[in-house]
């Protein structure tokens, strides 16, 4: 059977500057939230205090895990550190925040856990003494 012939249709003349999207593509978000947007207007001060914050929660958590854990001290002080950098980085692949922040909060994450880490191991109290000729552990 023969093909009907096609009919061809001229292009759209387009009215306006702005870019055509599509709707159905778009993500459903409240209307005015943009976190990206936002982030991307952020000034300097408060993206550095984003980084600060950021820090300082792998800073804390390095010192409370050291603190808190019975083996593996340093490594359980590591953990919180190692775990704020790949929430940074997964945070970097669904919000695009500005590249600097992100990659200062990913190389920094696991040396301030490590410097909250050693902090916590040179407060460590030293065990309390035993009262009394017991047995301490080696010969006298």
């Amino acid at each position: 059977m023969p093909r009907a012939p096609t009919r061809r249709v001229a292009p759209a003349v387009r009215t306006s500057t702005r870019r055509a999207t599509r709707t159905r593509a778009r993500r459903r978000t409240a209307p005015g939230l943009d976190a990206t947007a936002a982030l991307q207007a952020m000034a300097l001060p408060a993206l550095s205090l984003l980084v600060g914050g950021w820090l300082a929660g792998a800073f804390a958590g390095g010192f409370v895990g050291t603190r808190i854990a019975r083996q593996w001290r340093l490594l359980a002080g590591l953990v919180p550190g190692a775990l704020i950098a790949v929430a940074t980085w997964q945070w970097a692949q669904h919000m695009h925040p500005p590249r600097r922040v992100a990659e200062l909060i990913m190389l920094l994450a696991i040396p301030m856990a490590w410097f909250g880490a050693r902090l916590a191991l040179r407060m460590t109290l030293p065990e309390p003494a035993v009262r009394g000729d017991a047995w301490r552990g080696h010969d006298r």
